[in-house]
């Protein structure tokens, strides 16, 4: 495999991470020799980014889950904005596109929609999962949330 094929699958890899909301240094501490390295490689890859002071498409959504957890008056301000959420296309969100929905969400779900189909997931090249939309009822089921996910 040529170097720039080994680089592209790295970089998908990476974009994972991101994307999945996962921790490298919880992967660099992994037993698998794999995982482990993918966890130091996307430590470096961060670490490239800040030092450039830049960001792509992965890491702008990882900060913006990171600015919605680590500083609730943003989080709290945010919320106080929105009357309605309205997701389109909800098969072809990523798990920390979720994450963030559920972080704006909390406590104004009664003015939730998503909408989707999952035999039309496009965008699994970039980390969407199908399986934010066929387990949105039990993420949001009525025993999980004070409010009626079940259209009732």
């Amino acid at each position: 495999m040529s170097a720039w094929r080994r680089t592209e699958a790295l970089q998908h890899w990476v974009n994972t991470v991101s994307e999945e909301a996962l921790e490298p240094e919880v992967l660099s501490a992994a037993p698998d020799p794999a995982i482990s390295a993918l966890g130091r490689c996307a430590a470096l890859y961060r670490q490239q980014l800040e030092a450039a002071n830049a960001l792509d498409f992965a890491s702008i959504q990882h900060e913006a889950l990171r600015l919605l957890r680590a500083y609730p008056a943003i989080r709290e301000a945010l919320r106080q904005r929105i009357a309605y959420l309205m997701v389109d296309e909800y098969q072809d969100t990523n798990t920390v596109q979720e994450l963030i929905l559920l972080e704006l969400a909390h406590g104004a779900a009664p003015n939730l929609c998503v909408e989707g189909d999952d035999d039309q997931g496009l965008y699994r090249f970039r980390g969407a999962t199908i399986r934010n939309i066929l387990q949105f009822k039990e993420r949001f089921a009525p025993a999980a949330c004070p409010w009626r996910c079940d259209g009732a």
